[in-house]
């Protein structure tokens, strides 16, 4: 591992004396000081004093990021703070060269990554997805996907859901929709997959988009399941299409995709902001009778939206069951 040490008073500044690189060589002496804040997360082992110089680094790098290779040299020499190399933590030094988006000194510890047997690994993969997309590289991204097999990593199904997870969490749900179905012959249409294009569209509040691909759901052979229906529920009732989503609740009870905790609670909390309390209450009712138990997160939306209307008898009813349900053990609110 990349160890620190903090010198305590720091020496005569002497950059080239205090901290040994020979690890990054490829890189050149004066880039390698950027990563140095690769150090971030200190190890398990460290000692404290250890684990202090990797915090200093980190935000001393943090704090000058847009500057040059020597002047980071030079603040890092004040604060007495020597590099030593044990093993490589090349996965690290690629993320955060991504965070700061410096892409040439990216593609070259990849490089180096690439010529050396073992280095990239499925965190490599992790890393490289995360950066590329989070950058809007998406075409790189897809470059990376398809390079596995050039590393000895299998271009599986659960790689692919990978890349489209990434591309989604930033936005790019429609190029990764259409990667998804231009590779739908290699995978075939499964319903993970389909659903990671549906939640793209439900974060980005396109219920338009997501009601299609709904639709492509119910269409192909694949069928939604309950983190399908949680997702649309989700998006309809943030767009206040309140309806839509109780009768996708209706259904899954219908055939036996039994909603869970987290969809019931979305019901009732739209239903309390509609101030439609009496089918709120039957919500609870229902999921109560058929095994799926409500948490604090259900008692609390109930009891706000009643106090509000004042109905103090329900109130004092639902504190009540909760101390009861405490009593006997389950979650305690």
């Amino acid at each position: 591992m990349v160890t620190l040490r903090r010198v305590f008073p720091p020496e005569k500044p002497n950059h080239k004396k205090n901290i040994t690189l020979s690890g990054f060589h490829f890189l050149g002496f004066n880039q390698a000081a950027h990563f140095l804040h690769s150090l971030a997360a200190p190890d398990r082992n460290s000692t404290e004093q250890e684990k202090q110089s990797i915090v200093d680094v980190n935000n001393i790098l943090k704090n000058h990021r847009g500057s040059s290779s020597e002047e980071i040299e030079r603040i890092l020499d004040k604060c007495g703070i020597v590099l030593t190399e044990g093993s490589l933590v090349y996965n690290e030094i690629l993320d955060v060269l991504g965070k700061m988006r410096r892409f040439e000194e990216f593609h070259q510890v990849f490089d180096e990554m690439s010529k050396r047997d073992g280095f990239v690994d499925e965190k490599t993969y992790e890393v490289l997805l995360n950066r590329y997309a989070a950058a809007h590289k998406v075409d790189e991204a897809v470059g990376v996907y398809e390079r596995r097999r050039e590393f000895g990593i299998e271009d599986d199904l659960v790689a692919f859901h990978g890349l489209l997870m990434w591309l989604c969490r930033y936005k790019h749900v429609e190029f990764a929709e259409t990667l998804f179905c231009s590779r739908g012959n290699k995978f075939g249409f499964d319903i993970k997959a389909m659903n990671l294009i549906l939640n793209g569209w439900c974060v980005l509040g396109n219920v338009h988009e997501a009601k299609r691909v709904w639709k492509d759901i119910i269409a192909s052979k694949c069928r939604p399941d309950v983190v399908s229906y949680g997702m649309m529920i989700n998006a309809l009732t943030k767009k206040g299409k309140l309806g839509k989503a109780i009768e996708l609740y209706r259904a899954m009870w219908k055939t036996g995709r039994n909603p869970d905790v987290k969809i019931c609670n979305n019901v009732i909390d739209a239903l309390c902001f509609k101030k439609r309390i009496p089918e709120a209450l039957e919500v609870f009712k229902e999921m109560s009778e058929k095994g799926c138990s409500p948490n604090v997160v259900t008692y609390n939306s109930l009891l706000k939206h009643i106090c509000k209307i004042r109905r103090t008898e329900k109130v004092w009813e639902l504190v009540e069951e909760m101390e009861q349900k405490g009593e006997d053990g389950e979650e305690r609110v």
